[in-house]
């Protein structure tokens, strides 16, 4: 088992190559031990740890964790005025982050790493920042694997921003070798992990992960057997049909085969492409209205066979947390764009998926904005490279028609949609010929 014997790159990018089965799963095979700090703990970040280790654990390897618990700033305060205990908020703050698995696959997945604790193949230990003037959250992103000769691979990189098991966000990691001109730089990392691990890194403070997470972590446990065969093409179903996971699937849109069409839905999506994919949606609540947006979306896409950015704008925040759970549905995997977005970085996400919509690497990306975010200076100038190639979807249109809002209305996208029942702005005529001026 020797690192030598593969080709490995120098960075791994999820948009040009598939970073499990490029690296992970080749570099675990030949390791006898995973060193890795995943940011924040919770149970996605397990699962998405899990990609590719039971090769490793074939080998009789071990993995070692360190991770960070979400602490809000009120219980920094709290602790920092005796109010709270530091332990208390740790052990609240981690056992609030392990939730239910939502499906099969991540029941499986929870259930082998259960099995690799309990057996002390996987051990976790939590981290946080603790100098004397303040108390903060460990976030850095990093790995290393070690084989039988010693040799290690050192990574670090936006690992383990992904939402889902099901849907690969964007990620990148840069790669260092023991045994080439980089030897510095993976030594470096090397120490940095085992000083935070034994408790000895200034200003930082490592402690055992607590029992009572431990206890609610093994409430889902299902059987004492360690499924060595777990990276194995399985067969699972999801939302009323097959999915095959052996690793994590790209986003591609797609029409769900679940869904039954009413001909009002196929009628409104053919003409809104005889009308050159520019019109209006004038439907009610509950007659499907997002559902026949993300219609009309996918079979964009599929038509036009070049690279579509699509952007689709709501009102309010939760809004947009519905929306995104249909767009899932829809095989997409969306940048989630306003100022409490669950999603970290998702800026710099955005500045990403449009450069590489942009030079080719990809050929499509969704981003979901509220209407505050998207009605911004700073968003019309990342999303400005890309307009002649988007479509803008507006969910509850006639917000737009607002003097302010209609300035965003980019005559540079070519491809648009209303969706409303209410689009004509009462008492406000200019408004409403703003809006079927751009929408048509």
């Amino acid at each position: 088992m020797s690192f030598l014997e593969l080709n490995i790159k120098d960075e791994y990018r999820s948009l040009e190559d598939d970073i499990v089965k490029d690296f992970y799963t080749p570099v675990l095979k030949q390791s006898k031990k995973y060193q890795r700090a995943v940011g924040f703990f919770s149970s996605s970040a397990l699962i998405d740890i899990s990609r590719g280790i039971a090769a490793l654990v074939k080998n009789g390897g071990t993995i070692e964790l360190i991770a960070s618990p979400k602490i809000s700033e009120e219980d920094v305060v709290a602790i920092e005025k005796g109010l709270k205990l530091k332990d208390d908020v740790i052990r609240d703050s981690l056992i609030s982050q392990i939730t239910e698995p939502k499906n099969q696959y991540e029941k499986d997945r929870i259930n082998f790493l259960i099995n690799l604790i309990a057996a002390g193949i996987l051990l976790i230990k939590i981290a946080i920042l603790d100098d004397d003037s303040r108390m903060g959250m460990y976030h850095e992103k990093m790995g290393l694997m070690y084989d039988s000769d010693d040799n290690i691979i050192a990574f670090s990189g936006s690992m383990n921003e992904s939402d889902t098991a099901f849907l690969h966000n964007y990620e990148s990691i840069d790669v260092f070798r023991s045994w080439t001109n980089e030897a510095n730089r993976v030594n470096n990392k090397k120490l940095a992990f085992e000083a935070i691990w034994d408790n000895y890194e200034p200003r930082m403070q490592t402690m055992e992960f607590p029992e009572a997470a431990k206890r609610k972590l093994f409430k889902y446990r299902e059987n004492d057997r360690i499924d060595l065969g777990i990276d194995n093409p399985v067969e699972y179903q999801m939302n009323s049909k097959t999915i095959y996971v052996s690793e994590p699937i790209k986003s591609v849109p797609r029409i769900p085969k679940f869904i039954k069409w009413y001909d009002y839905q196929n009628q409104a999506t053919a003409k809104w492409q005889e009308n050159g994919y520019v019109g209006i949606f004038d439907m009610a609540t509950g007659t499907g209205k997002t559902y026949t947006g993300l219609k009309a979306i996918v079979e964009l896409y599929e038509h036009r066979k070049a690279p579509l950015a699509i952007f689709i704008v709501c009102p309010y925040q939760h809004l947009v947390t519905q929306w995104v759970e249909d767009i899932r549905q829809f095989g997409m995997n969306p940048i989630i764009c306003f100022s409490t977005s669950s999603q970290p970085r998702w800026r710099e996400r955005l500045k990403d998926a449009c450069l590489s919509l942009e030079i080719g690497l990809t050929d499509h990306f969704c981003a979901i904005f509220t209407n505050a975010t998207f009605c911004t200076d700073s968003i019309a100038s990342i999303i400005n490279r890309v307009k002649g190639q988007a479509v803008l979807v507006v969910d509850e249109a006639h917000n737009f028609g607002a003097e302010n809002s209609s300035k965003y209305l980019d005559s540079k996208i070519p491809y648009r949609l209303a969706l409303s029942a209410t689009l004509e702005r009462h008492g406000d005529d200019i408004g409403t010929k703003r809006l079927f001026d751009y929408f048509g």
